[in-house]
């Protein structure tokens, strides 16, 4: 998938000579036992140069690969760390950084595989290697953010969901608790209900009565002029009667009492 990158003693020529005489031995025996499959065997070569020359940047770069190969990613990964930051010449640290940031995507930490591909091609910006592999975790990460992304909309989107259903059955709740209180209710209260609404049927008869009488009793009405009229033409021919026989009275010679 990823090329990963296997510096060995014999194809590197970049070693002090000083170094060179006390790991020389145990940097050759390692590289034998890796070139063979035999990792386990390498990493304790590997780890017998380190202890002759703890400096070691290629020491620990090789042991980091002998524990890569046998899936021991975390340690493989301390161990390129520290030969790409010990590491004098550009060359093996670029290919320290650039075996981290394989070992940083193996683990599914993609933002510091990102990192250290970028540190490799700060020491080798000519790497096609790195650059592939750099493009291809930043593709990954992007994914992943955007799958998160998705995933915490259709979160909040149940989130919504759920509360309006919880709405909705507390509305539906509080609906038939009313109901089931109106069906409760006594005739008693029923009647004094539809009297509260009604009104009192006494006082809209009393009010009734105020309103259609149009005077107050013991006041006499006014006449009409017709009424009126009449009313002066019977006082006039009841007060000529009158007149006549007082004419008819005084006409009259009266006779003189008897002297008894």
């Amino acid at each position: 998938m990823k090329r990963h990158w296997l510096v060995l003693l014999t194809l590197c020529g970049f070693l002090a000579q000083a170094e060179a005489q006390k790991a020389h031995p145990w940097l050759r025996e390692g590289d034998q036992a890796y070139l063979s499959g035999d990792y386990a065997a390498a990493e304790e070569a590997y780890r017998k140069a380190l202890e002759a020359e703890p400096d070691n940047a290629q020491a620990r770069y090789n042991l980091g690969n002998a524990l890569y190969q046998q899936g021991r990613l975390e340690e493989a990964a301390r161990e390129y760390e520290a030969a790409a930051r010990s590491a004098v010449q550009n060359e093996v640290a670029a290919r320290a950084w650039h075996n981290l940031g394989n070992t940083f995507f193996r683990l599914e930490q993609l933002d510091k595989s990102i990192e250290a591909y970028k540190q490799a091609l700060r020491r080798n910006p000519h790497d096609f290697d790195t650059k592939k592999n750099l493009s291809a975790a930043l593709q990954l990460l992007k994914q992943q953010q955007q799958q998160q992304q998705n995933e915490q909309q259709q979160q909040q989107q149940n989130q919504n969901q759920e509360q309006q259903q919880q709405q909705g059955s507390s509305d539906a709740q509080k609906q038939q608790q009313q109901d089931q209180n109106q069906s409760q209710r006594s005739p008693q209260q029923e009647q004094q209900n539809q009297a509260d609404n009604a009104g009192n049927p006494q006082q809209q008869e009393q009010k009734g009565q105020s309103a259609d009488t149009a005077q107050p009793q013991g006041q006499p009405q006014d006449l009409t002029r017709e009424e009126a009229r009449k009313l002066l033409e019977i006082m006039s021919r009841e007060e000529q009667k009158v007149l006549k026989k007082l004419r008819k009275g005084t006409g009259r010679k009266g006779r003189p009492s008897k002297d008894w």
